[in-house]
């Protein structure tokens, strides 16, 4: 009797371990999501961000949804990173909390679970119709710090156009995880690649990728933060024009809001 207490005691330790540490969330895939939004085919531009929300903190470190809503409003598309799920059974994750707010869809891409639902990880926010997603897991080195790439397919104006959202990891795997998605990026002839890369720009693996891939880094020329040395949010562009560039600085998080309106690119 001693031995089977015993065993359901350790069996039970483990359980508990192992669901306050979590675990890496597998790939999944889908089909369209906002369908009924007004069809693509005539639209001519698509206003996309991408926002590191930091769990809805901002640089004062104060859990403010609204003020994180606010800092990514009037766009078609936005790709989050750091986003939190839900923290109790009744309550919803952040990108559903922050969809609901803009009046957007929203998909959420866990990269972790803990207390066996999910944790942490990447969104997007869209007001377009995605006709597919799917998300895949990136090389992961050691450590709980588990990263994903969510890859969305749109419209423009009748063309095909993929968006790739991620979050690289700060040091380990990080190179790896880089060229895995830049991979991804090449398959497509039009694509947007975004997200907190954890790179600056004098980055040579970086700036490499960027050049192989035929891509194109739409606030090379514009000032602030996103023109820094410390910039580590990336928009890059493959088969589509920028015609407006904007940098919203830091406040409602720690990362800056980078915000780019594109068009199909002329042949």
């Amino acid at each position: 009797m001693i031995l089977i207490w015993s065993t359901i005691t350790a069996s039970l330790l483990l359980l508990f371990v192992a669901a306050r540490v979590g675990s890496r969330v597998s790939g999944q895939h889908g089909g369209p999501i906002n369908p009924s939004a007004k069809a693509a085919q005539s639209q001519t531009r698509l206003r996309i961000a991408t926002l590191n929300i930091q769990y809805g903190r901002g640089q004062d470190q104060c859990l403010d949804l609204p003020r994180t809503a606010s800092a990514i409003n009037n766009c078609d598309f936005v790709a989050l990173q750091e986003v939190a799920g839900a923290k109790r059974y009744n309550q919803p994750n952040q990108a559903a909390a922050l969809g609901e707010t803009l009046d957007m869809q929203w998909l959420y891409a866990p990269t972790k679970t803990r207390w066996f639902r999910p944790f942490a990880g990447n969104a997007v926010l869209t007001s377009v119709p995605i006709r597919r997603w799917f998300w895949r897991p990136l090389v992961h080195v050691r450590g709980r710090g588990f990263r994903n790439m969510v890859v969305c397919e749109l419209m423009l104006a009748g063309k095909k156009i993929t968006v790739i959202n991620t979050h690289l990891h700060t040091k380990m795997g990080r190179e790896e995880q880089m060229q895995q998605v830049f991979r991804e990026f090449a398959k497509y002839r039009r694509a947007i690649l975004l997200g907190d890369f954890n790179t600056p720009p004098q980055d040579p693996l970086l700036q490499d990728l960027i050049r192989k891939s035929a891509g194109h880094d739409p606030f090379i020329d514009v000032p602030g933060s996103a023109r820094s040395n410390n910039r580590v949010d990336w928009i890059i562009l493959k088969g589509v024009t920028a015609t407006e560039v904007a940098v919203r600085e830091p406040g409602a998080s720690d990362h800056p809001v980078l915000r780019v309106t594109v068009t199909l690119q002329s042949n």
